[in-house]
């Protein structure tokens, strides 16, 4: 039987092993999670290209952008169960954009998004409810003021709604919080607080909340039901909350898959034959094929590593590239940018001048990554197959990540099924 590892269990690793499952289901498939990445950090909105970019086109030519979600893609959320796609429009018309709320004060528009986000596009003639609560991270007089200056027609207030039962969940994290309303009571709790706060209120209103909606219920489904509006999170990034429904996601669909995964680490890759010898925390793996999901920058699939780093006190004795992988053993395969070299001098690059997003372009840091065969490979390493944010071409999106992750899994399915025949 032959064997394909993953290594990266974030969005794009999880659409490969999908993908190669999927395409040959007699294929022996591990998914190595390790450590974590971008996915386990986002706050569970899916965008194929950075929302800003979307909307300066936009403002710019006055025209709104039509989209669609690949069918890929599409199955995967789906099959994941945690998204919520947007509805087709009218006569099979365009795809209807939600639109959310994020703790930056910002409506903006996005592609999928996790179920417990409030999409604002389903309040219209409603007053949307903050609650006043003391928590980190969460100052609702200043939300309401930036989110009321929005050229959408919505209206945001606060509310005095009680969302915190206990002393210490003032200052306990997003996290820990949304534990907490994975009980069923505490649930039925808050749902008979904001029917108080509903019922106190003229007109009609809808609820924003914090990342807090339980990490594996769907508690947002269950407070509508209960209040009879509109309930939903903000998006709030790095909060882990989404992180953690993912990860819970995940492991439910590769067991009905039958996708082996394994919490190891894997930092260093071999030649064994004709197999590949996947090394970390004292276990190996053997492979037949590889698709390299462990991420950029963010993820710690690329590390930033110019020549004056554990330089001698002398300083260094020569010049190179400042960014390595953090997977050893790939020898030929260099981290490199999308365009110029990144070398420069001994200290690398000068980041002040060329790290950073200006406007609607990307940052040098984030075009940082490996440049791929034709077929998506490694040049020195034919069934290797990098995949996601690691990827010098790939947009730090996250469907473009799982797109990419899925094309990949279906090529490497194929290859080692031709391989075995």
């Amino acid at each position: 039987m032959n064997k394909l590892v993953v290594v990266g269990g974030g969005i794009a690793g999880l659409a490969a092993a999908f993908a190669a499952k999927r395409n040959n289901p007699a294929l022996q498939v591990t998914l190595v999670t390790g450590r974590i990445g971008a996915t386990s950090l986002s706050p569970g909105v899916l965008d194929d290209t950075p929302w800003d970019v979307v909307a300066e086109a936009e403002r710019l030519t006055g025209v709104s952008a039509t989209w669609s979600i690949d069918p890929g893609c599409a199955e995967l959320l789906g099959e994941l169960g945690i998204f919520s796609l947007p509805a087709a429009g009218t006569e099979g018309g365009p795809l209807e954009r939600p639109l959310v709320a994020t703790t930056g004060g910002i409506l903006r528009r996005t592609l999928a998004h996790a179920s417990a986000i409030l999409d604002l596009k389903r309040v219209h003639g409603r007053t949307v409810l903050l609650p006043a609560v003391d928590r980190p991270h969460w100052d609702s007089a200043s939300l309401v003021r930036s989110l009321n200056d929005n050229a959408y027609g919505l209206r945001f207030e606060e509310s005095g709604a009680t969302v915190l039962r206990f002393d210490d969940e003032s200052f306990i994290s997003d996290l820990e919080l949304a534990r907490r309303f994975d009980e069923p009571e505490r649930v039925r709790w808050l749902g008979q607080q904001l029917l108080r706060a509903k019922q106190a209120h003229p007109g009609e209103v809808a609820f924003l909340l914090g990342p807090w909606l339980g990490r594996a219920a769907d508690s947002a489904s269950v407070l509508e039901a209960a209040v009879g509006a509109p309930v939903g999170e903000i998006v709030a990034p790095h909060s882990g909350t989404f992180g953690v429904r993912f990860e819970r996601a995940r492991e439910r669909l590769c067991e009905r898959l039958a996708i082996a995964l394994s919490a190891s680490e894997i930092n260093r890759v071999e030649r064994a034959g004709s197999e590949l010898l996947l090394h970390g925390e004292g276990k190996s793996l053997e492979a037949d094929g590889v698709v390299l999901a462990t991420g950029g920058l963010v993820g710690g699939g690329i590390v930033f590593s110019p020549p004056s780093f554990g330089a001698p006190a002398d300083g260094a004795t020569k010049i190179g590239p400042s960014f390595e992988l953090s997977l050893k053993g790939l020898e030929g395969a260099i981290a490199t940018q999308h365009g110029p070299a990144f070398v420069g001098s001994a200290e690398g690059p000068v980041l002040d001048a060329s790290a950073w997003p200006r406007g609607t372009q990307a940052g040098a840091l984030e075009k940082v990554g490996l440049v791929l065969e034709r077929d998506g490979s490694l040049r020195s390493f034919p069934l290797v197959f990098p995949v996601g944010d690691i990827v010098a071409s790939c947009s730090r999106t996250m469907l473009t990540a799982a797109r990419s992750g899925l094309t990949a899994g279906e090529r490497a399915a194929r290859i080692l099924s031709e391989h075995a025949n």
